[in-house]
């Protein structure tokens, strides 16, 4: 199940591992998993053979839309 990311609570709460979707419908969109997780940042990473690298801001809710996977 996909939990779309919404406030900066959510935002707080991942953790090295966590896997994550640019897009609501998981086979639709890219996955991404979280590699590290500093004071200010997440860094996400999607491997398709060309690694690419999101950061996103801890402290506010991100501008691209972005979905959790939670078991």
């Amino acid at each position: 199940m996909l939990k779309q990311i919404l406030s900066v609570s959510d935002v707080k709460k991942l953790k090295a591992g966590d896997i994550l979707s640019d897009h609501p419908e998981l086979p639709m969109g890219k996955t991404y998993i979280v590699e590290n997780v500093s004071q200010a940042n997440v860094y996400v990473i999607h491997d398709n053979g060309n690694l690419e690298m999101k950061i996103i801001k801890r402290d506010e809710v991100p501008e691209k839309e972005w979905w959790v996977f939670v078991p």
